[in-house]
């Protein structure tokens, strides 16, 4: 599975950056490992770096909404011709 780097450059973008050394380590503020270590699993996302994310991305949020409506209504079609070209195109053939 590949990961966008436009989204994780945003998050970057927006994270604060502490100075080496500045962290103390969890047994010095008296964590446990096991609760640092359910600590460290969580991550929370801003709405801003989403929304920075999002439009770094190039995702056109108006078109999405667009064809989202298009196929619940059943009203979008493939051709399966121009579809098949670009397969095969991003594979290279």
């Amino acid at each position: 599975m590949k990961v966008l780097s436009h989204a994780l450059d945003a998050y970057n973008r927006t994270a604060t950056v502490q100075p080496v050394g500045s962290a103390k380590h969890p047994s010095s503020v008296g964590a446990t490992s096991q609760s640092a270590a359910s600590e460290a699993a969580q991550v929370s996302i801003s709405p801003e770096a989403r929304e920075k994310a999002a439009a770094s991305a190039g995702i056109d949020e108006t078109k999405v909404a667009a064809l989202r409506t298009r196929i619940e209504e059943g009203r979008y079609v493939v051709n399966p011709q121009i579809l098949a070209a670009r397969l095969l195109e991003k594979l290279g053939q």
